[in-house]
């Protein structure tokens, strides 16, 4: 037996059963970790053929019970099934599982897609450097993937029938998706581009409290990972949240008194946001509504006219601070 961490590292193997869940729940009290359990000798799947995933279930082993989580976990060119303390965690993960056990049962359409995107020059130019370590032909591959399989799933597949339904559902959807991917990608990138040129001039010394946080701003909207790891409606939201920074970057120059004025209207909540996040809460229901509800601040404040996509106010922040402090305990 085996226990791992979330990012799939082991962290304590054994024979002995009950030894090595002592250790797993130590671990996981002491640093309110996220911990999975895999017994060997794992299986590797490349298709749904591992019969029915439940959402959870009680196990007993060498006399010790408890409840688990069973979850996908994706290993790029297969998956293997793991146990988490954590359903949240359990649901977060086998996401992106099933979402590569569909690219590894369509490597036609997978492949399609792939070519799309890497032909589109500008998109590949614009967006050069904006997806970490991987190719970005390959993140906007398993993105379209995700928005046409799995966008508007409020349950993932528990079984190969609910698996094989959703192929046979929006198969056909896959061309229309990666086209309207393309065309946001693309409004996306450019206005990226020309926030970081026009920011890039700013080098007088009143410039450089909106420099820095317009730059902080850039790095949390689209960070190393956001292909993979955003959600929807905030996804979906990112072209107009890059949009606003551009509406603001073009009033920047010409009253910089006035973008100093809402910057602080803004701050005291980006800062409760950020001492949240440090304490690395295994919930992070409130935290994560409090983010996008302040890029939504951001773009009444900024850009009015793109409007946000909520009611709110300093007022609706304020609250949503304290309940995602109330949440991070």
């Amino acid at each position: 037996f085996s226990i791992e961490d979330a990012n799939a590292r082991v962290i304590s193997r054994g024979r002995d059963f009950r030894s090595l869940i002592r250790q797993g729940q130590q671990l996981a009290a002491a640093s309110d970790a996220v911990l999975s359990i895999t017994v060997s000798p794992e299986q590797q799947y490349r298709a749904w053929t591992f019969g029915l995933l439940p959402e959870s279930r009680e196990v007993q082993r060498q006399a010790v019970r408890y409840s688990v989580y069973p979850a996908i976990l994706d290993q790029h060119d297969h998956v293997k099934l793991v146990e988490f303390n954590n359903l949240i965690h359990a649901e977060q993960v086998t996401l992106k599982g099933v979402l590569r056990l569909l690219i590894l049962v369509l490597p036609q359409q997978y492949k399609f897609a792939r070519q799309q995107f890497s032909s589109h020059r500008e998109l590949m130019l614009l967006g050069h450097g904006l997806s970490g370590n991987q190719s970005l032909a390959d993140g906007l591959s398993e993105r379209a993937f995700r928005e046409c399989f799995l966008a508007e799933q409020q349950v993932l597949p528990r079984s190969g029938d609910d698996f094989n339904r959703l192929i046979e559902l929006y198969r056909s959807e896959l061309n229309t998706t990666v086209m309207k991917m393309t065309e946001n990608m693309l409004s996306l990138f450019k206005d990226h581009h020309r926030v970081k040129q026009c920011i890039s001039t700013l080098n007088a010394p009143g410039f450089a409290p909106a420099k820095a946080d317009i730059q902080q701003q850039l790095l949390g909207l689209l960070s190393a990972g956001f292909l993979q790891d955003l959600s929807q409606p905030w996804f979906g939201y990112l072209p107009r949240y890059i949009k606003a920074l551009a509406r603001r970057v073009d009033k920047l120059s010409a009253n910089v008194q006035r973008d100093l004025t809402l910057m602080q209207q803004v701050q005291p909540f980006l800062t409760g946001y950020q001492q949240l996040v440090s304490l690395k809460p295994l919930v992070q229901v409130e935290l994560t509504q409090l983010k996008w509800m302040i890029e939504e601040f951001r773009v009444s404040l900024f850009a009015q006219e793109l409007k946000a996509s909520m009611p709110v106010s300093a007022k609706r922040l304020t609250e949503q601070l304290e309940r995602a402090k109330k949440e991070a305990g």
